[in-house]
């Protein structure tokens, strides 16, 4: 028995290894929870102490407009998705996904530029008190979402498609498994490294 499940096994992790849409379809599924993990993990942190905004307000900047941005996206792909080629689309997903991280990044800079210099703020406020900067988070945050959902729903169709209906369950599974797996190490691992 352990030697056909292992054989089994055998088979499913060749078959991702020899077919390429089905290991960059699970490579990039997989990398939205890790994503997200890391949002999730430098989110308060990067709030309170770099943005002077109260890490309680985290749901209202940036989960309820991802989890907006999710559903307007997924709508967008059932209607109208099929228009245009799936490369084309996950690959301007992800490059749109890495520009709102760096403008992320840059959130201190845009509140300078909006007049409200963050050095000058001792403790963290409320968001409204920075209506420009919640603005322009809460646009990112949406525009977030709807990159990611374009990225696992088009790398989902395209598993399902290109995988073999005899093989299909072992290679969901080995999919859950990475994804579950890796959504662990962004909060573990940074909290280890730098004590979030």
């Amino acid at each position: 028995l352990i030697g056909k499940t292992k054989k089994e096994i055998s088979k499913g992790f060749t078959f991702i290894a020899s077919t390429k849409e089905v290991y960059l379809s699970i490579l990039l599924f997989t990398s939205t929870p890790f994503l997200l993990g890391i949002l999730v993990a430098l989110g308060p942190g990067f709030f309170e102490r770099v943005l002077k905004i109260s890490a309680a307000d985290l749901s209202y900047i940036i989960m309820a407009p991802a989890g907006a941005g999710l559903i307007f996206g997924a709508v967008l792909l059932g209607k109208w998705g099929a228009r245009f080629s799936r490369r084309i689309l996950v690959s301007r997903a992800i490059i749109l996904a890495g520009i709102l991280f760096f403008v992320f990044a840059l959130s201190e800079k845009i509140a300078d530029l909006l007049g409200n210099p963050l050095p000058l703020i001792k403790k963290p406020v409320p968001f409204t008190e920075f209506l420009g900067l919640s603005g322009v988070l809460i646009f990112i945050s949406f525009l977030f979402g709807l990159a990611l959902v374009t990225i696992m729903v088009i790398s989902m169709s395209t598993l399902q498609k290109v995988t073999p209906n005899k093989i299909r369950g072992r290679i969901m599974g080995v999919l859950n498994m990475t994804a579950f797996g890796l959504t662990i190490v962004p909060n573990n691992g940074l909290f280890l490294i730098f004590k979030i």
